[in-house]
């Protein structure tokens, strides 16, 4: 086995410290990067959650005056049936007045067969 000089030793270990070095250079810069980019990217997420929040804000304002809209349409309809009801009542009460009236008479007469 060959014996190494000190002087080669001395060379190897300052080459080896010089690389580490080099290397501890190049480990920072790259988790600088990579944090850079992380930060970028948190800020497109950022971006797009609020674009997919006022999206959904805007649509959610729209399906609420949709609803809105369909209950003021419901009610209407509603209302014009009932309308139409009573109006269907007055009609048959006005049809049968004359009767109503004679028979009243005739139970007020006594005449009545009750």
């Amino acid at each position: 086995m060959p014996k190494s000089s000190p002087s080669g030793d001395r060379a190897s270990l300052e080459q080896l410290r010089g690389d580490e070095a080099a290397l501890e250079r190049d480990l920072g810069e790259a988790r600088r990067e990579a944090a850079a980019i992380v930060a970028v990217a948190r800020g497109e997420a950022e971006r797009l959650v609020a674009q997919a929040r006022a999206a959904l804000e805007g649509e959610l304002a729209q399906a609420r005056a949709a609803a809105g809209e369909g209950v003021a349409r419901e009610a209407a309809l509603a209302r014009d049936s009932v309308v139409e009801q009573v109006a269907a009542l007055a009609r048959r009460a006005e049809a049968n007045r004359p009767r109503a009236l004679a028979r009243l008479v005739e139970i007020v007469l006594g005449r009545g067969g009750a």
